[in-house]
Formats: structure tokens, sequence, C-alpha cells
């Protein structure tokens, strides 16, 4: 849901991929639409090239934040530059909810979800920084020692299961190390192979810190109250339209004594902030599926009809 991104291995990556797809379709007569994307860093000139070429292309595109929309405004693509709800609202996580149970350890105790990042890992990014990685996991630690030496249950969560539990492994090293804790029974951590797996063990949890974007959208979806870690300003965005402002923090900044604090605050609050993210889940997949109706419908018709985009232009 963010393919419009160089960050990862500059713009023979993603922004590459994009211009292909979007030139096929285009030498084919095929509808080329880019759904509730996310978007950003583009730092090459050759990405922003690629990216407002595929764009500009396009049949149809919204984007899933505002700073997204305004960065591909900012290329100089002609709007309108619609922004709806990312499409993992649409998701009916319930169906998979609590369909596997936790180990007994967790039984009678607050569980709190702990979703470990490869953030700054040089092990999975090739513009890695070991210094920030190293803060964070020490960060991270700290936070689940006091979880633990408070009694509560931490389950570690993975949406990306290739790198994540390399972070884990460091984090259980840590905790080990320094508190004697790498291996306590209430630590939980289990395979995740699919994402029904990953959302029978969020569902689990009374509470969610998360720094993948995707492992803050599915608590909001089961109505968990989450603290989201932003390393990007895509999560002040989601945090933000889901009323949580106060509970996003700045994944390089934050220290073990100001999540906790916070933490603590979630806790008071939860009730409120269960209603609140109810609420705004519901506004979301109402969005989502105006969204896709009048795409998915007008995509059905005869070529000569105007796409949606041209149609919300003449509407100006």
């Amino acid at each position: 849901s963010g393919p419009l991104y160089d960050g990862w291995s500059g713009a023979w990556a993603h922004p590459y991929a994009l211009f292909k797809w979007a030139s096929l379709a285009q030498l084919t007569g095929t509808r080329f639409v880019c759904l509730s994307t996310g978007a950003g860093p583009l730092s090459a000139h050759l990405s922003q090239f690629f990216v407002r070429r595929a764009i500009s292309g396009s049949w149809y595109r919204s984007y899933r934040d505002p700073s997204s929309a305004k960065l591909i405004e900012g290329l100089h693509v002609i709007g309108p530059h619609p922004v709806y709800p990312d499409m993992g609202f649409a998701l009916d996580a319930e169906r998979f909810s609590r369909r596997q149970p936790l180990p007994g350890t967790a039984e009678g105790r607050t569980v709190v979800g702990l979703n470990l990042m490869a953030h700054c890992d040089p092990r999975y990014t090739p513009r890695g920084d070991p210094e920030r990685y190293a803060c964070y996991a020490r960060t991270m630690a700290e936070f689940a020692a006091r979880l633990l030496e408070n009694n509560l249950a931490v389950v570690l969560l993975y949406s990306q299961i290739q790198a994540d539990p390399r972070v884990g492994a460091d984090v259980r090293e840590i905790l080990q190390r320094e508190y004697r804790l790498g291996d306590d029974p209430r630590l939980i951590e289990q395979p995740i192979s699919s994402y029904a797996c990953l959302v029978n063990l969020v569902s689990w949890c009374d509470y969610v810190i998360a720094a993948r974007y995707h492992c803050i959208v599915l608590p909001c979806v089961l109505g968990i109250p989450v603290i989201g870690l932003a390393y990007h300003q895509k999560t002040f965005d989601l945090m933000k339209s889901m009323g949580q402002s106060k509970y996003c923090l700045d994944i390089d900044s934050v220290r073990p004594s100001e999540l906790t604090d916070l933490f603590q605050t979630l806790q008071r609050n939860r009730r409120v902030i269960g209603v609140e993210l109810h609420k705004r889940v519901v506004e979301c997949r109402t969005r989502l599926a105006e969204q896709f109706d009048c795409v998915l419908g007008a995509a059905g018709t005869p070529d000569t009809l105007c796409s949606p985009l041209e149609l919300a232009s003449s509407e100006k």
C-alpha cells in the first residue's frame, strides 16, 4: 500500500516497477489504478520522474494520507488528489479474532502487544544506521522489562516475518543480559505465518505498541488502544485520523520512561479510546465502500465514460 517510495533500493525498485506497470497498462489500453496508496520518501530525481509519469497516466488514484497527496502534488501531477483511508480498514479482521488461544501464562493478566520493527537495522535495509537501531532495540527491551516486572504479559508481534523476528532475538538478548527476563514465560512469541495468525495474536492484546503501519491499523480495526512509534509522517497522519495524536511518539527520540508514562495514560483512558476508535473505523469503512463503488462501478462501464477523477474535476 506504499509503492510510491524509493527509500528501500532507490529508483530502480518501487518507482521503476510502478512505471513499468503504468506503461504496460497504457500500451494495452488497460485502466491503471492506484488506490489509497502511501507516498514518500521520493528523494531521487529519477524516482520522481518514474512516479510522476506513472501517476499522471493513471485512470484513478487516491492517497491514504494528506502528506502523500501533498508530495505527489508537489511533483506537478495534475489533480485532483483525493485522500481516502488505507484499504486495511476494510478488512474483516473479526473473522480471525481469537481463533487460537495464547499460552496459559497470559491468562488473567493484562496483555500488551509489542510490534518490533527492523528500524534502521543494517541487516534489513541498505540505508541502515547501527546506532539508531541499537538505541531503538534498547528502548524496546527496557520498556518490555518494565511491563514484565509489573506482571503484564508481552506478546511480540511481527508483520515483516523475515526481518522483524531478528529484532525480537536482539531484544530478548538484552532482556536476558540486563534483566534476566529473556526466557520469562510471560514474554510470548509465536510463529506468524499468515495474516490470520497475526490477527489472532493482536486480538488477544489489551493494548498494542507498534511501529509498522499496519500493526497500528489492525488494533484500531479491532478497537484496541494503540501507541504508534512513528518513523515517517504517515504514522502521525494515521494516528491523527483515528483521533489518537497524543498517543504517537517519534521512534528515534522516545525513551522508556516517556513510553511508560504514555502507556499508563493509555490504560486509564481505555474505554474512551475504544469508543473513539470504533466511531473512526466505521467512518473509514464507509468512505472506503464509497470509493470501491465509485471506482469498480465506473470500471465496469464502456471506455467512453470519464474516470472518477475527471468527473470530480468537472463538478468543481
